[in-house]
């Protein structure tokens, strides 16, 4: 277990040295909606925006072996990543292959409002998993691990999220987004009450979490998605509105 928690970490290391290589709901896309001069804007540019992305969808290192057990976070955050990266990266290919931004629009609005379900009950689920019993909250398939991973699969979930997100108001900057906007709202106020989640739940992680979540806090910042920075900013990311 010892090896693994060091092997988690320095994933956790690294990971934060990519993320960090680049520069209610409705209230969050208001400003959007009515056009004003504080629409949301993305820093980065296309091509680092699906660089990161394609690095923040490299596979998680976690434990083998694990044979059942109660249930803990990193089971509910696996679960989820592995239903929401294929669904992210079927879009990214789709994107790539297509011109009309209209068409870009079209098909995330279609994923990421699929992704909000997703993440929706994946709320839940964390809710019951620390009703249930604290002591067991880092289990993984009935293996206690190192808070390390369980922060690393956390980051993976809303870094892929908030950079594909990012990237397709990035490519569709010419058109109205708002649509897409109100739903990557409503998927960040549920991200940021998982956070809150298990910050509350497992001691130290949101240190491990302010080390890899810069670059997306960031982008957060510029999309307006204003739940998710005031919970993020409480990790000392040092975020203004």
């Amino acid at each position: 277990m010892r090896a693994f928690a060091t092997i988690a970490t320095f994933a956790v290391l690294a990971f934060s040295a990519v993320t960090s290589a680049l520069p209610s709901p409705a209230g969050a896309v208001a400003n959007v909606v009515n056009g004003s001069p504080s629409a949301p804007t993305v820093a980065p540019s296309a091509d680092d925006l699906k660089s990161n992305l394609y690095k923040a969808m490299q596979p998680v290192p976690t434990p083998s072996g694990g044979h059942g057990g109660p249930k803990g976070i990193p089971d509910v955050l696996v679960e989820v990543n592995a239903k929401v990266l294929p669904l992210i990266k079927d879009l990214t290919v789709k994107i790539d292959a297509e011109v009309d931004v209209h068409v870009i629009l079209d098909l995330a609005v279609k994923v990421f409002a699929e992704i909000k379900g997703i993440v929706h009950a994946a709320c839940d689920d964390i809710k019951a998993v620390i009703k249930a019993d604290v002591s067991v909250v880092l289990n993984l398939k009935g293996i206690l691990v190192d808070v390390h991973v369980c922060a690393q699969i956390l980051a993976q979930l809303l870094n892929v999220i908030v950079l594909a997100i990012a990237l397709v108001v990035k490519l569709c900057v010419s058109i109205d987004v708002s649509v897409l906007l109100k739903i990557a709202a409503s998927i960040t106020a549920d991200l940021s009450l998982i956070v809150k989640l298990v910050v509350s739940a497992v001691v130290g992680i949101d240190v491990l979490l302010k080390g890899v979540l810069s670059l997306v806090a960031n982008i957060c910042v510029g999309l307006k998605l204003n739940i998710l920075v005031n919970v993020l900013a409480k990790l000392g990311l040092g975020l203004h509105l």
